[in-house]
């Protein structure tokens, strides 16, 4: 008997010490039931120790009372681990229901005395082993067994449904079964008096129970389940994160991953990236970070920065991680500062400084080409007037209508820009002059014609635009061509304004 108690007082030892550990190291994302799955052996143990002392029936139904305060409860306990091993834990009033048959099954067994409805009837045996309680199980005893044995089958289903799929999964699963099916086969076998002088040997398959859950607490990380905190960490990154082997199948997607692409929603593990994603398949051959345009919502495109991460294992790649980086916020600032660099904020056509440069830039290819250059040189007329009448908010909006007038007569190859307060260049290539001039005369006519209301008044202005062409033999300049075309504007302001005007050798 000394070395039965030996033994039993051993795997409590190391079950209070497991609980310890595991109640210190647990961190927020692991299970809070792993460590009292440890408290619960230790108080089962517990019962066959006190149960070695018993001198009389008093004193072995003592020792069984202790056993149910913890037997009962590893079933609920182990469920509630796996659930939480996947992420699945039920709300508070089902755990709490859960607990309700163990904390019922205790009540009964510690009553039995009053009620005698859990046992037909209870001996204290001793054998040249070690004392023992010779029970007859009464038919509620089954009803609670049938109830234990429901939750390990849905252990036992969640394993297969969630954990033994997965790679990442099946090794940590495969171990918590393993160590919880061991009490349950010696409890089988005890049931079916299968054991010598029906000698109940439950408590010591808690030795290799403990051992194997030892072995997943320090090698395997179990506390931690996974562990949590890095699949949580992965699961609700905003980057999206796809996890494929080195035979480009796929082992994982976080949430961001599934959302950017909802064919991974559904998604098996093993299937082949470039079945679910070509176009990120394809992407792989190129080994440098670049920016990938996606289609997005209501017909914006978005923007993310691709980049894939061997993984390797003793010198081998083993599989890749490909990160999506959503970079269109980025993008469009970028886009913004462009455009407030390139644009004119309150017409929205290229300022001075782009219209300039893209206009110098184009007459170099046209040269290169052998075709002409021509400018628009366009002036608002009394355009201050306009202001000082009715203020400058009204001149905006006169500025705006203009632009929009003008801009209904170009073509979209055509250069057209704000070279100042009320002064706008519009610039083209390859257009004979006659072309020039009939364009000219529509514009000057498209703006004369249009008109704004501005506080129940009509508001109207004219323009006048000065012409300049540059012919491939010239050899011009941008800067001698923007020149000529100012002297033509302003000869059709010295001719009465709203009309058009035409640089020839200097003079009209």
């Amino acid at each position: 008997m000394t070395l039965h108690v030996a033994i039993l007082l051993a795997i409590v030892a190391t079950s209070f010490t497991l609980l310890v550990i595991t109640y210190r190291k647990k961190s927020v994302y692991s299970s809070i039931f792993f460590p009292i799955v440890f408290l619960a052996i230790a108080i089962y143990v517990l019962g066959f120790v006190f149960e070695a002392f018993a001198y009389n029936i008093a004193q072995g139904y003592a020792s069984m009372i202790v056993k149910y305060c913890g037997l009962p409860y590893l079933p609920p306990l182990v469920l509630l681990t796996m659930l939480d091993y996947y992420r699945h834990r039920p709300k508070l009033p089902v755990v709490a229901l859960l607990f309700l048959p163990p904390a019922v099954n205790t009540i009964l067994v510690a009553s039995w005395h009053i009620n005698s409805i859990y046992f037909e009837t209870v001996n204290l045996v001793s054998t040249v082993y070690f004392t023992q309680l010779i029970v007859q199980p009464a038919p509620i005893h089954y009803v609670f067994l049938v109830y234990d044995y429901i939750l390990y089958t849905l252990i036992l289903l969640y394993a297969i449904r969630y954990g033994l799929p997965s790679p990442v999964k099946r090794h940590n699963t495969i171990v918590l079964i393993f160590s919880m099916a061991l009490p349950v086969l010696f409890y089988i076998t005890y049931m079916l008096e299968l054991t010598p002088s029906q000698l109940d040997f439950t408590p010591y398959s808690m030795i290799l129970t403990l051992s194997v859950l030892a072995y997943a607490i320090f090698r395997l990380d179990t506390i931690d389940i996974l562990p949590q905190a890095k699949e949580i960490f992965l699961d609700n990154m905003d980057d999206a994160l796809v996890v494929i082997n080195r035979k480009r199948r796929l082992i994982y997607a976080n949430n961001s991953a599934k959302e950017l692409f909802p064919i991974l929603q559904g998604a098996d593990d093993e299937e082949l990236l470039s079945d679910l994603l070509p176009g990120l398949h394809e992407s792989m051959k190129l080994d440098d970070d670049f920016e990938l345009e996606l289609p997005g919502e209501s017909g914006k495109d978005s923007y993310y920065n691709f980049s894939q991460k061997h993984i390797s294992h003793n010198t081998k790649t083993v599989g890749y991680c490909l990160i999506l980086r959503d970079v269109t916020e980025d993008r469009n600032k970028m886009k913004k500062l462009q455009a407030e660099a390139e644009y004119d904020g309150l017409t929205e056509i290229y300022n001075h400084s782009t219209f300039n440069d893209l206009a110098r830039k184009s007459m170099i290819i046209a040269e290169a080409e052998q075709t002409n250059s021509c400018m628009f040189y366009i002036d608002l007329d009394h355009f201050k007037k306009i202001n000082d009448t009715y203020g400058h908010m009204c001149g905006d909006l006169v500025l705006q209508n203009v632009v929009e007038a003008i801009k209904e007569k170009l073509r979209r190859s055509d250069l057209f820009g704000r070279l100042g307060g009320e002064e706008f260049g519009v610039f083209f290539t390859n257009i004979p002059l006659e072309s020039a001039w009939i364009l000219a005369e529509k514009i000057r006519q498209s703006v004369g014609e249009s008109a704004i209301t501005y506080q129940g008044k009509k508001v109207s202005v004219t323009i006048s635009i000065g012409i300049a062409i540059s012919e491939p033999d010239q050899d011009l300049t941008y800067v001698a061509l923007r020149e000529q075309a100012d002297s033509a504007l302003y000869i059709a302001k010295n001719n009465g304004r709203n009309r058009v005007e035409i640089f020839t050798n200097g003079e009209n």
